[in-house]
């Protein structure tokens, strides 16, 4: 991770844009040099863990985001029913 950043440290704007890159390599430095370092994001990982799933890490980012942004254009709240063991 090039980041320190942890992405829960960051204001996340409703007109933001994310960007991701691929597991094995990142997002390549010609892109990241075009974004504020501060801009740049960590997510935590277990050590020995070599990346996330790409997927999980855009739901990750997104739902915080969105979490930040009030859950901005969300639909009604939902009842659920967990059940017990």
């Amino acid at each position: 991770a090039r980041s320190r950043k942890y992405y829960s440290e960051i204001e996340f704007g409703s007109k933001d844009t994310y960007i991701f890159g691929p597991e094995s390599s990142g997002i390549p430095p010609a892109v990241l040099d075009t974004i504020p370092k501060e801009r740049h994001l960590l997510i935590p990982m277990k050590p020995g863990n070599r990346s996330l799933n790409i997927a999980n890490a855009v739901s990750i980012i997104v739902y915080e985001a969105w979490r930040q942004n009030n859950f901005e254009n969300a639909g009604p709240p939902r009842t659920i029913s967990v059940a017990e063991n």
